[in-house]
């Protein structure tokens, strides 16, 4: 102790500062190797905490100096005088400073002491930063060693609530990045702070050095003056120390001779209280005279004048006792105000002139015995006090971590979220983090009020998409209806004026499909890509058509050019031309009865061939009627060939035709998968949004327990003031450790429902874990920490019964908080299994959308393939397609557009449920780490109610 009010600073781990006994006087002595930045942060992370601090010692004995060791008894003479020695003889070659270097080695001291407090501030901030982003670090790679090494098992990789597809691998580099700049920087203020730390010792050592070196310097002067003088001029009598034994009686002086006057003394130090030294001579004196003399023998060395005052000390004494007595008094009232329980506590002993006391001093003893006892009850009050206070400060340490991983959470949310850093832990400041907990978590419902909001405005905005898409699909609808019906009524008015003009009978050929045209189709997603779909194969058969009419109408003009000799010879030949034109001009006839309004120009142009071809054939008729009849059996020779022909073209157009209704009943079965499909979908997708309301609604219903909860914590807070101070330190540790249980088995429940969920069976659990012993030792400190704590509550709980007062009450509050222990264990686990099949669920129908559109998409395409045979097979004479037209491009266009927009109308949808999924995910989440932060609130809650009813 240096006297100078300093507090020693904390040294690097494992090496504890020495003050040498002697050394280098003059110099700085060497500088010491300095170890690595690893090792000096691991040996300062395990000192930053306020429980690893040494704390000063406490004599109570010693009222002079209380900061001194327990077993230092300051009324021993020989031990004080020992220890005077020693520190005189060490002190002998120690460095002795001016008032100067002194002042400025003191300044120096106290900017070195506000340096270190700052360096270990930063310190314990930057390994919290650490062991957050190790968490985050680890927590990373063990989900990407999974999901590797299960890509040949049958499961799949549990996806992450706070990462979304495809980022792992980004994240996971990224916390690896903030981990070693954090490892970095804790080095740097590890090595600063070690610096810091050597110097401050180095300028303390001086200090202590010199004030050593001034003290031992003045001593020695002060110990050259005669002891004798002085004390005698007093008629005071000699001194109990050791020194008086050698300076006194036989004229040994430890010390040279005294020669100055009037200085210090320092032999009064040890000198016992005055008139004390006489205690229990009365009875000395009594007992003596009994037997018959003794009283003369007992201190020779003494003078005989005090025997005169034995009346005037024995008065001395009584004051004494009484003055003990009331200083027990006022001893006992503090030890009951420290702790109310006290009232009990045994009174002290009063003091009794009839007592028959042997001697008047004896009460003494008694007195003095039960401030002993007093003082030590006072010491186990104030260590009491100060677990209760270390208690304190552990909470409200949770409580930081807490409001650091609520604000981590909610900034990885939103990025875009202002919310200030947690206050620091200062042991006094418990109110504060638990403000700071409800700022967090209103600012967590901001933020689910935000999400709602989008998703609400994102769904309005698809829904006018969808309504725009069905508004411009409903217009096509009614343009090809309306296209249908005046081509129908087109086709009726030819057929009439034909009928009129020829006065043939209709033939059954002549009427197509569209006459059986259902007038007000109502419009629906099928019947629209159905017609479509027909309308793009009746163009493409159109095209064909129209490009055998040309051949054809080409091959007549160069027969009509020709002379009339080969025009009598190539006469037969055009008849049976004609024959097949007739048949095929039918079959057009039948095909453009099905054509859409952009067809109208082809129609108009085949119209015209056909007048060409009545031409024609009127010719064709004149000129018969002017050939020979030799020609006739020619003719029929031709006819026959060419029925023949004809018949073998019909059936090869009726397989088409069959292929073609197969394809179509194909795709019909197709359509009704895709339509059962879609509903099961549109259900499960209702019953998802069944869920996501029942999730807000259990989200509203918490956040409303919440508000009650405040209500009646509000209510009852006057009644838990009150009752605050009837609990012991039992019942508060017994609270402490049942949280901590509720903590330690609600986080074992999710570790259980997520490894059942997302890593297998517990046999394959079991494997994984043989095979890594890191796993293995974790498994094995938890079962170890489990165990520990299960045998602090049973001893805690032997206590509690074994206590008087309360023990019914702590049973009682111990079975309550049992009983909603296990009952909010039971819901939690059911919650986790429900959200853990829902997941699964979702993957699943995810799997099965996916598959069903690709297979869609393949029948899609193998559909038009068979198309395009069945039209190669229609026509196997076309030599080539020749130049598209106008309604070919129209068609075209219609159809490209269409696909675009039934891709678009798809990407959409897609999107949508990729949001409304992962806007499922964050409320889920939100909602467990709700319930999760409600589960000690309510064992608190429990705990209040418990003691105040």
């Amino acid at each position: 102790m240096n006297g100078l009010g300093y507090r020693k600073p904390v040294s690097s781990p494992g090496r504890d500062p020495v003050l040498p006994t002697g050394g280098a006087r003059y110099g700085a002595p060497p500088e010491p190797p300095v170890p690595s930045p690893k090792a000096l942060f691991e040996g300062y992370a395990g000192s930053l905490s306020s429980a690893n601090e040494e704390r000063p010692r406490y004599n109570p004995l010693n009222a002079i100096r209380p900061r001194s060791s327990a077993l230092l008894n300051v009324n021993d003479p020989m031990a004080m005088h020992l220890l005077v020695e020693t520190a005189l003889t060490d002190s002998q070659e120690y460095e002795i400073l001016s008032f100067e270097e002194v002042d400025e080695l003191k300044k120096e001291y106290t900017l070195l002491s506000n340096r270190i407090e700052a360096s270990k501030r930063k310190l314990a901030l930057e390994s919290k930063v650490r062991d957050a982003a190790l968490s985050l670090s680890r927590l990373y790679s063990k989900k990407g060693g999974r999901s590797e090494g299960s890509e040949g098992g049958t499961h799949k990789p549990r996806r992450s609530f706070l990462v979304g597809r495809g980022s792992g691998s980004e994240v996971a580099s990224k916390t690896d990045d903030e981990l070693a700049a954090s490892n970095r920087k804790c080095e740097e203020l590890a090595q600063e702070l070690w610096r810091l730390n050597n110097r401050a010792t180095e300028i303390q050592k001086r200090l202590l050095q010199h004030t050593s070196g001034i003290l031992q310097m003045t001593h020695q002067r002060n110990n050259k003056r005669n002891p004798t003088g002085a004390m005698m001029q007093h008629h005071m009598p000699p001194p109990g120390s050791p020194e008086s034994m050698y300076t006194i009686p036989n004229g040994r002086a430890l010390s040279p001779p005294l020669e100055e006057d009037g200085e210090f003394d320092d032999r009064s130090l040890y000198r016992t209280p005055d008139n004390l030294d006489d205690v229990g001579a009365g009875y000395d004196r009594r007992v003596s005279a009994g037997t018959g003399a003794r009283s003369s023998s007992k201190s020779p060395g003494r003078p005989a004048s005090r025997n005169s005052d034995n009346g005037q000390q024995t008065q001395v004494v009584i004051l004494a006792e009484r003055r003990l007595e009331d200083l027990n008094d006022r001893l006992r009232g503090l030890i009951v105000e420290a702790n109310p329980d006290n009232q009990t506590y045994e009174r002290p002993p009063r003091y009794q002139v009839s007592a028959g006391l042997p001697w008047p001093g004896a009460g003494v003893e008694a007195q003095l015995n039960y401030l002993e006892r007093g003082l030590g009850a006072m010491s186990q009050e104030k260590s009491a006090r100060q677990r209760l206070q270390d208690r304190n400060y552990a909470t409200e340490e949770r409580l930081e971590e807490l409001n650091i991983q609520l604000c981590n959470m909610v900034v990885v949310a939103d990025p875009q979220q202002t919310l200030e850093p947690p206050p620091h832990s200062t042991g006094a400041d418990l109110q504060g983090q638990l403000d700071y907990l409800e700022r967090a978590l209103a600012a967590v419902e901001r933020q689910l009020q935000s999400d709602a909001q989008n998703s609400a405005a994102k769904s309005a905005g698809n829904q006018e998409k969808v309504e725009q898409y069905k508004t411009v699909l409903t217009g096509l609808w009614e343009i090809i209806l309306s296209g249908e019906d005046e081509a129908r009524q087109r086709k009726l008015r030819r057929r009439q004026e034909r009928a009129e003009n020829s006065g043939a009978e209709d033939d059954d050929d002549e009427f197509s499909p569209d006459e059986d045209f259902i007038k007000n189709e109502e419009f629906t997603l099928q019947a629209f890509s159905a017609k479509v779909q027909r309308l793009y194969s009746r163009a493409t058969n159109l095209k064909e058509q129209k490009n055998i009419l040309r051949r054809q109408v080409k091959q007549q003009r160069e027969l009509n050019g020709k002379s009339d000799a080969v025009k009598d010879a190539e006469i037969a030949k055009g008849r049976s031309r004609l024959e097949q034109l007739k048949e095929e001009l039918s079959q057009a006839r039948q095909m453009l009865k099905e054509a859409e309004l952009e067809t109208s120009n082809t129609q108009d142009q085949l119209t015209a061939v056909m007048e060409r071809l009545d031409t024609a054939r009127r010719e064709s008729a004149l000129r018969e009627q002017q050939k020979n009849n030799e020609e006739s059996a020619a003719l029929k020779a031709e006819k026959e060939a060419r029925k023949e022909a004809e018949e073998d073209m019909l059936s090869e157009i009726r397989q088409g035709q069959e292929e073609i209704t197969n394809l179509e009943e194909a795709l019909e079965e197709v359509k009704d998968d895709l339509k059962i499909t879609r509903a099961e979908l549109q259900g499960k997708s209702k019953d998802s949004e069944t869920k996501i309301r029942e999730l807000g609604e259990e989200l509203a219903l918490a956040v409303n327990a919440k508000d009650d909860f405040e209500a009646k914590q509000a209510s009852l807070q006057a009644q838990i003031e009150e009752k605050t101070k009837l609990v012991d330190t039992a019942a508060s540790e017994t609270r402490r450790l049942e949280g901590e249980v509720v903590r330690l088995q609600t986080e074992l429940t999710v570790s259980r429902a997520e490894l059942d969920g997302a890593y297998g069976t517990r046999a394959q659990r079991a494997a994984e874990v043989a095979a890594n012993p890191a796993i293995q030792k974790e498994l094995e400190d938890m079962a170890n920490r489990n165990a520990s704590l299960l045998e602090e509550i049973n001893y805690l709980k032997a206590e509690k019964n074994s206590a008087a007062g309360g023990g019914a009450e702590l049973n009682s509050r111990v079975q309550t908080l049992q009983r909603e222990l296990s009952e909010t264990i039971s819901e939690y686990e059911t919650m986790t299994k429900q959200s853990i099949e829902a997941e699964k669920e979702r993957e699943q129908l995810e799997s099965l959308i996916d598959s069903l559109r690709d297979k869609i998409e393949s029948l899609e395409n193998q559909l038009g393939d068979e198309r395009i045979r069945g039209l190669g097979m229609k026509s196997p004479g076309a030599p080539g397609a020749g130049a598209p037209g106008g309604e070919s491009t129209s068609t075209m266009v219609l159809k490209n557009e269409f696909k675009k927009m039934m891709r678009d109308t798809r990407a959409e949808n897609a999107k949508l449920i990729k949001a409304e999924q992962e806007e499922r995910r964050k409320l889920e989440m939100i909602i467990r780490d709700l319930k999760k932060q409600q589960l000690p609130m309510k064992s608190s809650l429990s705990n209040s109610m418990t003691p105040s009813s």
